[in-house]
């Protein structure tokens, strides 16, 4: 997470850091920082059903189930985009 951290100093823009930071968040079980920092990198990607995902399961672990499944829903729908 460190490394990470210091890319995004030196890109605070970045999404694809940002993503992984999101990603680094989850697995260490902070939902609430993945959730901010996928919405961060939707900001740059609005289409990437990957970060509409992690969003969404991380929404649904901090207990907002609606807004979770709002999110796994737009990304099965961009999946079907590219199957």
């Amino acid at each position: 997470m460190r490394s990470l951290t210091s890319a995004l100093a030196l890109a605070p823009d970045n999404a694809e850091i940002m993503r992984w930071m999101g990603i680094a968040a989850q697995n260490l079980g902070d939902h609430l920082g993945a959730v901010d920092c996928f919405e961060r990198a939707l900001v740059a990607l609005p289409d990437d059903a990957d970060l509409h995902i992690g969003s969404g399961v991380a929404l649904y672990r901090l207990g907002k189930e609606d807004e979770g499944l709002t999110h796994l829903r737009r990304a099965c729908e961009l999946a079907l985009d590219y199957a």
